[in-house]
């Protein structure tokens, strides 16, 4: 796990900032990082040139987000603000005084850019210019932009770890009062030890709870500045309010909702208050405790909603803690069968797998009851339907390790389903019992005990005997205590494996960003990228790209791992395949569970791939509209999609789609700046259009093309170079300048994309020889120099093939 701390945050901000106000040539910068509900800055920096000694310093004001004109418009239109004239800093003043003066004096140009993760507004960047304010042009806005990309991953980054850091400290705080819990034996010890949890996390508290025991009447506290006579009042109230489907709920209500929810005036409460926090805890549909609680200053604090997965966690200990108390002052345990339930739940703490837990429960079992098998079965992952046999004890479950049952016709399917315990006195004479076609069922006597959790039943522990012996109530008393532990352990377990789960997540991206941004070339980062891919979602993963401009395949892959098939990425470096794939996948991403889906050219691949057994994973990856390529993963069948997996492709696609788009920008200003050295050698105009049309198809492919030289004598467009479409045309064909179409385009500095040129019915005549009646997509480039047309460009292509809005940015600057 990556350690983090807020300086070297900052210092990852500061040198962010640093570079992008020198990229873009501003004077001063600032990134302003707000809290997730936008009513803070949690971190702001500032760097850059400041103003002249007259003016104060400009520093960070940890202004509310809401109190900013320009951030408050940021969080409704998630996009730039261009501030370069005076009626801008009327409707967005500056904040900072210095900064408010200088726009009042008209010395003053800003950009405001929001910093966006998933469209989720995480901060705000300022960039100012006070020395020489003139406005940022697009290009420099557009940078601004993809530096702010940066800035935004590392304060986002910054806000998982922290996120993350509360979470493990609320958690470790939990389960440190889980065990005192386990040791009090009276109602008032439990209801200070919830109290002071709350008074630690929100500071001055006030409040009602509400307790129920079963050991006769309800338990009911005023703490705080709550006068002590509402008890009554509340106690019916707190008792009956609505179940909800959740067995713990934590909400924060405003106080006209509170009413409306307990339906009774609230006149005890300082007219201050503006929020309540009710939280609630259920146990098969009995309350057990009721929580109504403020904060005697007014609202609650800002961060109380972060410590809610907390609290509801805490509510269901204390409500395990309630039944624990109930079973020991009505059943009167003894001393072994207390501490056989305080050894389970230490177990809970320290477990890493359920198997564990289940370990643990066999051995307590065994010392208080007699039985002949212990079964725990769940969903099956590849059926629904159906309920697999994962764990057992005693020589008939284990040797049915594995096995599956249908839920609609099985007594741990009728289980399953209602959510209620299931005591069969004798399963031969229950209908609902499930024979195996061989052998009758081996158990006679069942007792099936439902595992839920936020009320859906995770799984069923059944315990049964081979002989007629119906199980006592004490001892269906135990087994249901004993497992509810057992739930609150899946639940614990689950919790634990879903943060490693997500620090393996950001782990991955974090080394996929550092990967991406030492390696630009493709050629240099697949092999890493498909390798560190394969090794974090198994099976194996391939990355197929056709390079643009010399259109050359390049693919890699991870190393076999032996469970997948072997991939065989010939047929892929196909571009029609990329664009099918683009056209196909939802959201970039693809499963392939039929090879027919696919276009019939590259359907043998797939066959011969979902024949040997694996799940087929497509990403299709596109830059600048264009498909490029794809990533591919192959993974055995029985491997389950984790919905942290889909996080994860769809964050990766973005981030290569990014990089690519990088790498291609690169890639075509280094290829048009070649080609601008070769014609600049050129002897002749003769010369220099022939090289031109002989160079163009590596920047540019199309089906035909040619050059026209604007001749002031003629005043026409005269050819200087043409593709072999021209050749039926005289050797002296030209296109006047006046009353022709190319003519009229000549009169626009701006590169034009016609789909399809049959629309056009006064297409120039040697235009329409070169298409020869086909349908055809033109690109038509004026050529300016010095504000003069001197030229124009054009190129065409047959069929379906248009020219894209990527081609024509970089037809702009080639012209």
């Amino acid at each position: 796990m990556y350690e983090t701390s807020s300086s070297r945050i900052d210092a990852l901000l500061r040198q962010v900032l640093r570079t992008l106000v020198a990229v873009v040539q501003a004077d001063l910068g600032g990134f302003f990082v707000f809290d997730e509900q936008l009513t803070a800055v949690e971190l702001g920096i500032v760097e850059g040139v400041q103003p002249s000694e007259s003016l104060a310093p400009v520093g960070v004001r940890r202004l509310p987000p809401s109190a900013v004109p320009a951030e408050r418009w940021l969080a409704r239109h998630r996009r730039p603000l261009h501030l370069h004239q005076p009626r801008h800093w009327q409707r967005f003043p500056p904040a900072n005084p210095s900064l408010r003066a200088l726009a009042d004096r008209g010395a003053l140009v800003g950009l405001v850019l929001p910093l966006l993760w998933e469209n989720e507004l995480v901060g705000a960047a300022y960039l100012w210019r006070h020395r020489s304010p003139r406005p940022y042009s697009r290009q420099e806005i557009r940078t601004a932009q993809r530096w702010c990309q940066l800035a935004t991953l590392v304060a986002y980054a910054s806000r998982l770890y922290q996120r993350e850091a509360m979470l493990r400290t609320d958690l470790e705080e939990i389960l440190i009062i889980d065990q005192k819990l386990d040791q009090l034996a009276d109602l008032d010890e439990v209801a200070e030890t919830l109290v002071n949890w709350i008074e630690r996390r929100a500071g001055t508290w006030s409040g009602l709870l509400w307790l129920n025991a079963d050991t006769g009447a309800a338990y009911a506290s005023a703490f705080g500045s709550a006068p002590s006579h509402v008890n009554a009042l509340l106690s019916e109230r707190l008792a009956s309010l609505p179940t909800r489907t959740d067995r713990a709920t934590a909400t924060i209500l405003s106080r006209e909702d509170a009413h409306d929810l307990l339906g009774t005036e609230l006149a005890f409460l300082p007219s201050s208050v503006r929020e309540l926090l009710i939280a609630t805890y259920r146990e098969d549909e009995r309350p057990l405790v009721r929580l109504l609680a403020w904060n005697d200053e007014g609202r609650l604090p800002a961060d109380l909603s972060r410590h809610l997965p907390a609290l509801r966690l805490l509510m269901m200990h204390v409500g395990a803690a309630l039944t624990r108390l109930a079973t020991r002052r009505q059943l009167e345990r003894s001393l072994d069968e207390l501490r056989a339930l305080l050894q389970l739940s230490r177990q809970v703490v320290v477990a890493d797998s359920i198997y564990e837990l289940l370990g643990e429960l066999e051995r307590l079992f065994r010392h208080f009851l007699r039985y002949d098998a212990l079964i725990f079965l769940e969903p099956d992952d590849s059926a629904p339907n159906l309920l697999r046999i994962s764990w057992g004890s005693g020589p008939i479950p284990e040797a049915r390790i594995g096995h599956r049952i249908p839920i609609d016709r099985s007594l741990a399917g009728h289980a399953f389903r209602t959510g209620h315990l299931l005591h069969i006195t004798d399963t031969w004479e229950d209908p609902r019992t499930y024979h195996l076609p061989e052998r009758p069922f081996p158990l006679r006597t069942l007792l099936l005990v439902p595992l839920r959790h936020d009320g859906s039943t995770k799984a069923v522990l059944g315990i049964g005997r081979t002989a007629v012996a119906p199980f006592s109530p004490l001892e269906v008393e135990l087994v249901s205590i004993l497992a509810q532990e057992l739930a609150t352990g899946l639940t614990v377990v689950h919790q634990r494996q879903v943060i490693l789960q997500n620090v393996e997540l950001q782990r991955f991206l974090a080394d996929v960003g550092d990967l991406l941004l030492q390696n630009p070339d493709p050629r240099s980062f697949a092999r890493p990228l498909v390798t560190r891919l394969a090794q974090t979602l198994g099976g194996s993963a391939a990355l197929v790209l056709r390079l643009p401009l010399d259109e050359s395949p390049m693919s890699a892959s991870s190393e076999h791992d032996g469970e997948g098939p072997a991939i065989d990425l010939t047929p892929l470096h196909d571009p029609a395949f990329f664009d099918w794939l683009a056209r196909s996948s939802a959201q970039g991403t693809l499963e392939l569970t039929d090879a027919r889906i696919v276009p019939a050219p590259f359907q043998p691949s797939f066959a011969a791939l979902l024949a040997s057994s694996a799940r087929l994973t497509l990403v299709s990856l596109v830059a600048h509209d264009v498909p490029l390529g794809c990533l591919l993963l192959s993974r055995p069948v029985r491997t389950v999609t984790h919905p942290l997996e889909t996080v994860l492709l769809r964050e990766l696609r973005t981030r290569l789609a990014h990089a690519l788009g990088r790498w291609v920008a690169s890639r075509e200003q280094d290829a048009i700046a070649s080609l601008a050295r070769e014609l600049s050698l050129s002897s002749d105009l003769g010369t220099f259009g022939q090289l031109l049309l002989q160079r163009l198809p590596s920047l540019l492919p199309s089906d035909f093309a040619t050059m026209l030289f604007l001749d002031d004598d003629q005043h026409a467009f005269v050819p200087l170079a043409a593709s072999p479409h021209f050749a039926l045309l005289p050797a002296d064909w030209s296109i006047p300048r006046q009353r022709s179409w190319l003519g009229n385009l000549a009169d626009h500095d701006e590169v034009i994309i016609v789909p399809d040129s049959s629309t056009i019915p006064l297409l120039d005549y040697p235009l329409r020889v070169a298409a020869a009646g086909q349908t055809a997509s033109l690109a038509v480039a004026p050529l300016v120099a010095r504000g003069q047309t001197r030229g124009i460009l054009v190129l065409g292509r047959f069929g379906i093939r248009r020219f894209t809005v990527a081609e024509q940015q970089r037809l702009r600057n080639l012209a």
